[in-house]
């Protein structure tokens, strides 16, 4: 996803690292945005110790001073929020995280 305030900052879904990648375009730098770099069952808190299951995809909303990260991580099938790098919480899980269910978005259970 290329932020669409800075076209130099380019985010993406890591999924066999389990982690959310930041790539700044004008000098050639990667970094770490949030992941523990272990796959298995959601882990919310500071970003970097944050835990993701094959994530997907990554949106940013740039317009806050920091920006937010909306990430959906795949196999638990949960929408991410990452509103500074000291929270990632999850902000929408299915009732349904077993890979191989038909449809995993089906039935949402519970919003924050």
């Amino acid at each position: 996803t290329l932020d669409p305030l800075d076209e130099t900052a380019l985010y993406i879904a890591e999924s066999g690292g389990g982690l959310i990648r930041g790539f700044d375009l004008a000098t050639n730098t990667v970094s770490r945005v949030a992941g523990n770099r272990q796959h298995g069952a959601t882990i919310d808190g500071p970003s970097l110790q944050a835990r993701f299951y094959y994530p997907r995809d990554v949106a940013v909303d740039s317009r806050q001073s920091n920006a937010v990260f909306y990430i959906a991580d795949g196999n638990n099938a949960a929408i991410r929020k990452i509103s500074d790098p000291t929270v990632t919480r999850t902000v929408i899980q299915s009732s349904y995280t077993t890979v191989g269910t038909p449809d995993p978005w089906a039935l949402p259970t519970q919003c924050i």
